[in-house]
């Protein structure tokens, strides 16, 4: 018993796709030698330079970014810290059983 329309599948497409071979140092060096061969008032030349400053400032500087990674990490756990103590502050007291009793009535 074979059911032709229920368990019908249909044929796979092809795609012509064919790679293409990516150089990033080839393509930074003509960039490089672009931006420099005396076309500097032209305005993606522009762009292309701030773009670039603002990318390098990213890259630049590694010990900034680990003490501001630091900075936040310590934040982070001081403020772990502080939310601990006032919970546990809280849950000792006899604030929170007057409350409860207070609350039942």
């Amino acid at each position: 018993m074979k059911f032709s329309g229920l368990g019908k599948v249909p044929k796979h497409r092809k795609f012509d796709y064919v790679p293409r071979y990516y150089d990033a140092d080839k393509e930074e060096l003509e960039k490089r030698l672009k931006r420099y061969s005396g076309d500097s008032d032209d305005k993606s030349m522009m762009k292309d330079r701030i773009t670039h400053g603002f990318r390098q400032g990213y890259l630049g500087d590694e010990n900034y970014r680990k003490s501001l990674a630091k900075k936040s990490n310590l934040r982070l756990l001081y403020i772990v810290v502080i939310l601990v103590l006032i919970t546990y502050m809280f849950l000792t007291s006899d604030k929170l059983s007057l409350m409860v009793e207070q609350f039942l009535e």
